[in-house]
């Protein structure tokens, strides 16, 4: 199954969480609290599988991935020492187009994975254009100078109601990121319950 690219707004209030983490994604849930469709507001009783499925296409849709990745993260997170579901929300946020999020240079995971795709990065100097590549620590992500006009403004508009994350060292003269350390859990959004997507994996 492809990459999601339907709106936002539709599959944030069938999932029930904000899944691109704007203002605009809140007001249109607050006004419509419920799923879309005739049967959006019928109260439905969910199963166990049912909560582990959702789950995990909750944070397969938040960050913007097909399936195989997401289990191809898992099983890294599986492989290693340590809870699973912390180090698979780690591993998640280590992705590059995360990381240009989360550092306050664009609005939405979907346009950072754009402006990514676009080669508007250096990674340590290198230009890349690949999304998915999982930033380790110390790694310093700047812009190419011919990009760093387009950045600014995107970056302004995005500031406006996102904060760079605290494992972050984000420079506004240089435009410019660097990936201090791995997020501790409890950094990272309390809503998420990736011990269900860790079931839904380990069936």
């Amino acid at each position: 199954m492809g990459r999601y690219t339907g709106p936002a707004a539709k599959i944030s209030r069938n999932l029930g969480v904000n899944l691109t983490e704007t203002p605009k994604i809140d007001a249109v849930m607050k006004r419509r609290p419920y799923a879309s469709g005739q049967h959006g507001q019928a109260h439905k009783k969910i199963s166990e599988f049912a909560q582990q499925l959702k789950e995990k296409q909750r944070l397969k849709m938040r960050f913007g991935i097909r399936e195989k990745q997401l289990r191809r993260y898992y099983e890294i997170a599986n492989r290693s020492k340590g809870n699973t579901g912390t180090i698979l929300l780690q591993v998640l946020e280590r992705r590059l187009d995360n990381v240009v999020f989360r550092a306050g240079l664009a609005e939405t995971r979907r346009q950072a994975r754009q402006m990514v795709a676009h080669g508007h990065f250096l990674l340590n100097g290198h230009r890349v254009t690949v999304p998915s590549i999982l930033v380790k620590d110390g790694t310093v992500i700047s812009v190419r100078s011919n990009s760093v006009d387009f950045v600014v403004r995107t970056s302004e508009s995005a500031q406006a109601y996102v904060s760079p994350a605290v494992w972050l060292t984000v420079s506004k003269e240089t435009a410019s990121v660097r990936f201090d350390r791995l997020p501790e859990r409890e950094e990272l959004d309390p809503n998420t319950r990736e011990q269900l997507v860790v079931e839904y994996y380990s069936r």
